[in-house]
Protein backbone atom coordinates (compact mmCIF):
# COMPACT_ATOMS: atom_id res chain seq x y z
CA UNK A 1 0.00 0.00 0.00
CA UNK A 2 2.89 2.33 0.87
CA UNK A 3 4.76 1.60 -2.50
CA UNK A 4 1.60 2.12 -4.46
CA UNK A 5 0.70 5.73 -2.81
CA UNK A 6 4.35 6.42 -2.53
CA UNK A 7 4.85 6.11 -6.32
CA UNK A 8 1.33 6.98 -7.85
CA UNK A 9 0.86 10.52 -5.66
CA UNK A 10 1.70 13.39 -7.25
CA UNK A 11 4.25 15.55 -5.34
CA UNK A 12 7.85 17.02 -4.42
CA UNK A 13 10.44 13.92 -5.71
CA UNK A 14 12.24 12.56 -2.35
CA UNK A 15 15.71 12.42 -4.53
CA UNK A 16 16.53 13.48 -8.19
CA UNK A 17 16.42 10.19 -10.50
CA UNK A 18 14.15 8.61 -12.41
CA UNK A 19 12.25 5.94 -9.67
CA UNK A 20 12.02 8.48 -6.85
CA UNK A 21 8.72 8.64 -4.82
CA UNK A 22 7.05 11.34 -3.80
CA UNK A 23 6.74 12.96 -0.07
CA UNK A 24 2.52 13.65 0.12
CA UNK A 25 2.27 9.57 -1.57
CA UNK A 26 4.50 8.42 1.32
CA UNK A 27 2.86 10.56 3.81
CA UNK A 28 -1.07 9.43 2.25
CA UNK A 29 0.51 5.48 1.96
CA UNK A 30 1.22 5.34 5.46
CA UNK A 31 -1.83 7.27 6.49
CA UNK A 32 -3.65 4.86 5.00
CA UNK A 33 -2.01 1.58 6.30
CA UNK A 34 -1.85 3.11 9.92
CA UNK A 35 -6.06 3.25 9.25
CA UNK A 36 -6.17 -0.35 7.87
CA UNK A 37 -3.87 -1.45 10.95
CA UNK A 38 -6.61 0.08 13.65
CA UNK A 39 -9.36 -0.96 12.05
CA UNK A 40 -8.12 -4.58 11.72
CA UNK A 41 -6.45 -5.02 15.32
CA UNK A 42 -9.27 -3.65 16.45
CA UNK A 43 -11.67 -5.57 15.00
CA UNK A 44 -9.48 -8.67 15.69
CA UNK A 45 -9.61 -7.19 19.98
CA UNK A 46 -13.50 -7.34 19.46
CA UNK A 47 -13.89 -10.82 17.95
CA UNK A 48 -11.21 -11.98 20.52
CA UNK A 49 -13.07 -10.65 24.03
CA UNK A 50 -16.64 -11.09 22.61
CA UNK A 51 -18.41 -13.89 22.30
CA UNK A 52 -20.76 -14.30 18.72
CA UNK A 53 -24.02 -14.04 20.73
CA UNK A 54 -22.68 -11.22 22.52
CA UNK A 55 -21.32 -9.97 19.22
CA UNK A 56 -24.94 -10.22 17.71
CA UNK A 57 -26.45 -8.71 20.44
CA UNK A 58 -23.96 -5.57 20.02
CA UNK A 59 -24.40 -5.26 16.53
CA UNK A 60 -27.91 -5.28 17.22
CA UNK A 61 -28.29 -2.93 19.65
CA UNK A 62 -25.95 -0.48 17.17
CA UNK A 63 -28.22 -0.44 14.40
CA UNK A 64 -31.47 0.64 16.77
CA UNK A 65 -31.68 3.45 14.93
CA UNK A 66 -32.59 1.39 11.56
CA UNK A 67 -35.87 0.10 13.26
CA UNK A 68 -38.06 2.45 11.70
CA UNK A 69 -37.11 1.89 8.30
CA UNK A 70 -38.85 -1.64 7.69
CA UNK A 71 -37.10 -4.24 10.07
CA UNK A 72 -33.65 -3.23 8.23
CA UNK A 73 -31.83 -3.71 11.72
CA UNK A 74 -33.13 -7.43 12.42
CA UNK A 75 -32.26 -8.07 8.50
CA UNK A 76 -28.79 -6.25 9.05
CA UNK A 77 -28.18 -8.23 12.02
CA UNK A 78 -29.26 -11.80 10.43
CA UNK A 79 -26.98 -11.09 7.45
CA UNK A 80 -24.00 -10.27 9.62
CA UNK A 81 -24.58 -13.14 11.19
CA UNK A 82 -24.87 -15.75 8.09
CA UNK A 83 -21.52 -13.47 6.58
CA UNK A 84 -19.59 -14.20 9.98
CA UNK A 85 -20.80 -18.22 9.78
CA UNK A 86 -19.72 -18.48 6.49
CA UNK A 87 -16.55 -16.95 6.91
CA UNK A 88 -15.69 -18.60 9.53
CA UNK A 89 -16.61 -22.16 7.20
CA UNK A 90 -14.23 -20.71 4.78
CA UNK A 91 -11.49 -20.32 6.74
CA UNK A 92 -11.34 -23.64 8.54
CA UNK A 93 -11.76 -25.88 5.22
CA UNK A 94 -8.50 -23.97 4.16
CA UNK A 95 -8.60 -23.79 0.27
CA UNK A 96 -6.62 -22.45 -2.06
CA UNK A 97 -7.68 -18.93 -4.05
CA UNK A 98 -8.55 -20.42 -6.84
CA UNK A 99 -10.61 -22.92 -4.90
CA UNK A 100 -12.77 -20.62 -2.75
CA UNK A 101 -13.16 -18.39 -6.34
CA UNK A 102 -14.62 -21.20 -7.77
CA UNK A 103 -16.86 -22.09 -4.90
CA UNK A 104 -17.68 -18.54 -4.65
CA UNK A 105 -18.52 -18.21 -8.19
CA UNK A 106 -20.16 -21.56 -9.10
CA UNK A 107 -24.60 -21.32 -7.73
CA UNK A 108 -25.19 -23.08 -4.71
CA UNK A 109 -28.63 -24.97 -3.99
CA UNK A 110 -31.43 -23.37 -2.50
CA UNK A 111 -30.63 -24.48 1.06
CA UNK A 112 -34.07 -23.52 3.75
CA UNK A 113 -32.14 -23.48 7.41
CA UNK A 114 -33.87 -21.61 10.63
CA UNK A 115 -31.32 -19.27 12.21
CA UNK A 116 -32.03 -18.15 15.87
CA UNK A 117 -30.23 -14.97 16.87
CA UNK A 118 -29.49 -15.19 20.80
CA UNK A 119 -29.91 -11.92 22.26
CA UNK A 120 -27.58 -11.79 25.13
CA UNK A 121 -27.48 -9.00 27.87
CA UNK A 122 -24.39 -6.85 27.55
CA UNK A 123 -22.99 -5.77 31.00
CA UNK A 124 -21.87 -2.24 31.46
CA UNK A 125 -18.39 -2.88 30.28
CA UNK A 126 -19.03 -4.46 27.25
CA UNK A 127 -21.10 -1.91 26.24
CA UNK A 128 -18.28 0.45 26.61
CA UNK A 129 -15.74 -1.69 24.99
CA UNK A 130 -18.09 -1.78 21.89
CA UNK A 131 -18.44 1.56 21.69
CA UNK A 132 -14.74 2.45 21.92
CA UNK A 133 -14.51 0.05 19.30
CA UNK A 134 -17.13 1.01 16.99
CA UNK A 135 -16.00 4.94 17.70
CA UNK A 136 -12.38 4.01 16.72
CA UNK A 137 -13.16 2.36 13.65
CA UNK A 138 -15.83 5.71 12.45
CA UNK A 139 -13.16 7.73 13.26
CA UNK A 140 -10.60 5.83 11.01
CA UNK A 141 -12.74 6.05 8.54
CA UNK A 142 -13.87 9.49 8.79
CA UNK A 143 -10.07 10.38 8.92
CA UNK A 144 -10.16 8.45 5.19
CA UNK A 145 -12.49 10.04 4.21
CA UNK A 146 -11.37 13.67 5.02
CA UNK A 147 -7.69 12.35 3.19
CA UNK A 148 -9.57 11.48 0.33
CA UNK A 149 -11.21 14.93 -0.24
CA UNK A 150 -8.52 16.79 0.52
Amino acid sequence: MLLVYGWTVPGQYLWLGWFSPTDSGLWLGLAQVMRLVIVTSSLQILLTKMTRPEIFTSIYIFLAPLQYFNDAQARFALRFALTLEKAEGLLEEKHSFSDLMGKILQPQPQIQTEYILQYTPLNQYQRLFFAGQCALILLTIFMGVAGFWN
